[in-house]
C-alpha cells in the first residue's frame, strides 16, 4: 500500500477509536451542585416551593414591508423548590402553547402542538445548582429531549441574577441561554418598603458561544478580545428588569430581546424577532417530593442539537421533489425549495435515502420533468453531510453510476463538512481501498481532521 494511503487509513482508524472511547458524562451521585456559596442576596428557605406565573411571547415580522407576523405564546406555572441551600428544582405545570392571527396579535388560538409540548415540558423535574442567584449547572433526566431542556434553560435564565450584591451596580461575565455575555446590572430603585428594582442589559453581538452551525463552510471557532463575537449578520439586544422583595425573594422578572437581520435592514426596519419572558411570583408553600432517574449535568448555555438521521418516512422528501418538478426554469422560490430538500434529506436514514434515489432515477416520483428532480437530488446529496448521504455517495462512486465531474465535486465536498461523524468517516473509508485518486486521499483526510480537532 502506498505511504499516502497508509497515512489516510491510520487517520481513519484513530478517528474511529476516539469515537468508541468517548461518551456522555453522567452524575456520580444525585447532587447537582458541586459547591455551595453562602447566600447573601436571596433567602429562599429549604423545604419550600416558590411558584411563579410564566409567560413567553415570540413575534417575528418583516417591519416596513408587511403588517403580518408569526407569533407563539407559551403560558405555564413554574414551581421552584428548594431541596438544600444550593440545590433547587424546577417543575413546570399547566403548559399551553398558543399562536396569533397573522394580522392581529390579540386574536389567539390554541396550537395543535400544545398538548404534545405540555407532555414534554411537564414530564420531568429539572435539578439545578443555585449559587446565591447564579445558576451554575442544570441536571436533566438523561431522556430529556434537547429542545425541552433548552426551554427550561430559558426559564432559569429569567430567574438568574449574578450580581455580587443587591445594593451596588455590577458588570461581569454571565452564562445563560443567550451565551457567554457581559451583563451590566444597575440598581435603579429602592422603595420605602424595601423592594429593590434592578435592570440588566446585554449586547448580544458581544456574546460568545451563541451559535451552532450546520453549514457547508468549513470554519474553526475562536475567541477574540473584542466586542464583536457573534455573527455580524444579526444585531441583538437583551434587557431585563427584576424586582426583589425585602425578604430576598424574586417577585418579578421581565426580559425582552430584539433580533434584527442586518442585510437589507434600515434602522429597525427589516426582518426582526422580539421575545418577551415574564416571571411573576404567585405564592409559597411546602415543596413536593420528586423522584429522579439518571441525570446529566450541563450549563445554561443553549444546546445545539445534532440531529441523527433516523426517519424511514420519505414523505417530505418526495413532496419537495414533486414541487421541484413543477419548475420549468429558475424562479425566486428555487433556492427555498433546494434548502427544504437538503434539510428533508438530512432526516432520513441510509436505506430510505437509497430507496428515494432509485425512485428518482426511475422517474417514479414525478410524472413530468423527471430530469429536474434528478438534477436537484444529485446536487443535494453532497450538501446533506450525513452518514446516510455519505453511504449513498460511496455506492454511486464505486458502482460508476455518476460522471467523473460529479465524482470530483462530491469528493471535494467532503473536505467542507463542518461537523462530520464517525459513522460518516466509516462510510467513505472504502473509497481509499480501490486505487483512489489523490483528491480522495486529501478530501477524506481533511474530513478525519475536522472530526478529530
Amino acid at each position: 500500500m502506498r505511504p499516502l494511503a497508509m497515512r489516510a487509513l491510520i487517520l481513519v482508524f484513530l478517528a474511529l477509536v476516539a469515537a468508541v472511547s468517548s461518551g456522555p458524562i453522567s452524575l456520580d451521585d444525585d447532587t447537582c451542585a458541586t459547591t455551595c456559596t453562602e447566600s447573601s442576596k436571596f433567602q429562599y428557605s429549604v423545604g419550600q416551593k416558590y411558584s411563579f406565573a410564566y409567560e413567553a411571547d415570540t413575534v417575528t415580522s418583516l417591519q416596513g414591508a408587511s403588517e403580518e407576523h408569526s407569533s407563539l405564546h407559551i403560558r405555564a406555572n413554574a414551581h421552584f423548590s428548594v431541596i438544600s441551600p444550593c440545590e433547587f428544582m424546577l417543575v413546570l405545570r399547566d403548559v399551553t402553547l398558543e399562536q396569533s392571527d397573522p394580522r392581529d396579535l390579540s386574536r389567539r388560538r390554541l396550537s395543535e402542538n400544545s398538548q404534545e409540548l405540555q407532555r414534554a415540558l411537564e414530564a420531568n423535574p429539572l435539578k439545578f445548582s443555585f449559587q446565591d442567584g447564579r445558576v451554575e449547572h442544570v441536571c436533566a433526566d438523561s431522556s430529556e429531549p434537547t429542545y425541552v431542556l433548552n426551554m427550561k434553560r430559558g426559564v432559569l435564565s429569567a430567574f438568574q441574577n449574578t450580581m455580587d450584591s443587591l445594593t451596588d451596580n455590577h458588570q461581569g461575565s454571565e452564562i445563560d441561554v443567550a451565551g457567554v455575555c457581559t451583563a451590566d446590572y444597575k440598581v435603579t430603585k429602592k422603595s420605602w418598603g424595601g423592594k429593590t428594582t434592578i435592570t440588566k442589559s446585554k449586547d448580544l453581538g458581544a456574546c460568545s458561544d451563541r451559535h451552532g452551525h450546520f453549514s457547508a463552510v468549513q470554519a474553526t471557532p475562536y475567541k477574540l478580545g473584542t466586542d464583536m463575537r457573534s455573527m455580524p449578520l444579526m444585531s441583538g439586544s437583551h434587557n431585563c428588569e427584576q424586582t426583589i422583595s425585602p425578604a430576598g425573594i424574586l417577585e418579578r422578572s421581565e426580559c425582552n430581546e430584539e433580533h434584527i437581520f442586518r442585510p437589507f435592514s434600515n434602522h429597525k426596519s427589516g426582518a426582526s424577532t422580539t421575545t418577551r419572558q415574564l416571571l411573576t411570583f404567585t405564592g409559597q408553600s411546602s415543596r413536593d417530593n420528586a423522584r429522579f432517574g439518571s441525570l446529566r449535568r450541563s450549563s445554561l448555555l443553549f444546546e445545539h442539537e445534532d440531529t441523527t438521521p433516523s426517519q424511514q418516512d420519505d414523505t417530505e422528501v418526495k413532496a419537495v421533489l414533486r414541487e421541484i418538478c413543477e419548475l420549468n426554469d429558475v424562479r425566486p422560490e428555487t433556492p427555498r425549495l433546494y434548502s427544504r430538500l437538503v434539510y428533508a434529506m438530512r432526516k432520513i436514514d441510509a436505506r430510505t435515502l437509497q430507496n428515494v434515489h432509485r425512485m428518482v432515477e426511475a422517474e417514479r416520483i414525478c410524472q413530468k420533468n423527471g430530469h429536474m428532480s434528478k438534477k436537484f437530488f444529485h446536487d443535494a446529496i453532497p450538501s446533506v453531510s450525513t452518514a446516510a448521504s455519505a453511504s449513498l455517495m460511496r455506492e454511486l462512486i464505486i458502482n460508476n453510476e455518476i460522471s467523473k465531474e460529479d465524482v470530483d465535486t462530491w469528493l471535494t465536498s467532503l473536505a467542507f463538512v463542518a461537523q462530520p461523524s464517525s459513522d460518516m468517516i466509516r462510510e467513505v473509508t472504502p473509497l481509499l481501498q480501490r486505487s483512489p485518486s489523490r483528491k480522495a486521499f486529501l478530501s477524506i483526510s481533511t474530513l478525519v481532521h475536522s472530526y478529530c480537532r
